[in-house]
C-alpha cells in the first residue's frame, strides 16, 4: 500500500519531491496474466519484476522500487510489528551492480502494517502451512486481512485510517561489475541493510512509538570492506 500510494500514484506528489527520477513500481509476472487487472496495472506504470524487466528499465534510465520482502513478508505482518526479509534476499544487490549508474535507495515504510489486521497464522498453524505452500509453487500466497467495511468500523476489505509515514534514505552509489564476486554481493547488502536499519532506528520515534522491529535475521553486525 506504502509503494502504491507513495511511489506507484502521486499520492505524495513524489514528482515534486523528486524530480527528474521517473519509478517504476515491480510486481510479480503472475500479476500481468489475468484480462482488465494487467491493463490496469500498466496504467499505473507497474512493470514485472523479472530480471529481464529490471535491467531493461535501468539501461532506459528508469528508477526502479522492490518490495524486497515480498509474499513470506506479508505473512508476518501485524499491526505494530515490522519483521523483514531481508537475509536471503541479494538478487537486487547483483543485479545493480551489472548496469552502469546504478544506486541502491534504501526505503522504509512506518505504519503499513497497521492499516489491515491479519487472521493469526502461528508458524506451525495449517493456515501457515497452507500459505507457505501456495507461496512456494505459485509464487505468491494469500494473507487472509481484515480491516473495515463501507458503513461499519468493524469488519471489511478496506483499510483503516492511519497513516503510512515513507522515509527514503541516503543513496549507496554502486561500482559496475559485469560479473559481482560474492564477496562483493555480501558486502553491499551489508551496507544496504545496515543504512536501512539506520532508518528504522533515526525515526521509529517519529511515527510510530509503539513499533517493535525484527532485524535479527537480517542485519549484521560487522561491515568488512571489501578490496
Amino acid at each position: 500500500m506504502g509503494a502504491i500510494g507513495a511511489i506507484a500514484t502521486e499520492g505524495s506528489n513524489w514528482s515534486k519531491l523528486f524530480p527528474g527520477i521517473p519509478v517504476s513500481t515491480l510486481t510479480l509476472v503472475a500479476q500481468f496474466q489475468l484480462p482488465f487487472y494487467r491493463e490496469y496495472l500498466l496504467s499505473l506504470g507497474l512493470a514485472s519484476v523479472s530480471k529481464r524487466s529490471c535491467t531493461s528499465l535501468l539501461k532506459r534510465g528508469q528508477s526502479i522500487c522492490i518490495v524486497l520482502g515480498g509474499a513470506q513478508e506479508s505473512l508476518l505482518a501485524r499491526p505494530g510489528q515490522l519483521n523483514l526479509i531481508l537475509n536471503k534476499r541479494k538478487g537486487f544487490v547483483k543485479l545493480a551492480m551489472t548496469v552502469h549508474n546504478t544506486t541502491l535507495v534504501p526505503t522504509l515504510a512506518f505504519g503499513e502494517n497497521d492499516i489491515y489486521d491479519q487472521v493469526r497464522n502461528d508458524e506451525h498453524s495449517t493456515l501457515f502451512k497452507l500459505q507457505d505452500f501456495l507461496k512456494r509453487k505459485l509464487g505468491f500466497t494469500l494473507p487472509l486481512m481484515h480491516a473495515r467495511g463501507i458503513f461499519n468500523y468493524d469488519f471489511g476489505i478496506i483499510p483503516y485510517r492511519r497513516p503510512i509515514n515513507i522515509v527514503v534514505g541516503e543513496p549507496i552509489d554502486m561500482p559496475y561489475r559485469s560479473n559481482p564476486s560474492d564477496a562483493e554481493v555480501d558486502y553491499y547488502h551489508r551496507l544496504y541493510v545496515s543504512k536501512l536499519k539506520k532508518i528504522y532506528d533515526d525515526f521509529k520515534d517519529k511515527f510510530h512509538k509503539d513499533l517493535t522491529g525484527n532485524f535479527e535475521d537480517c542485519v549484521y553486525t560487522d561491515l568488512e570492506v571489501v578490496a
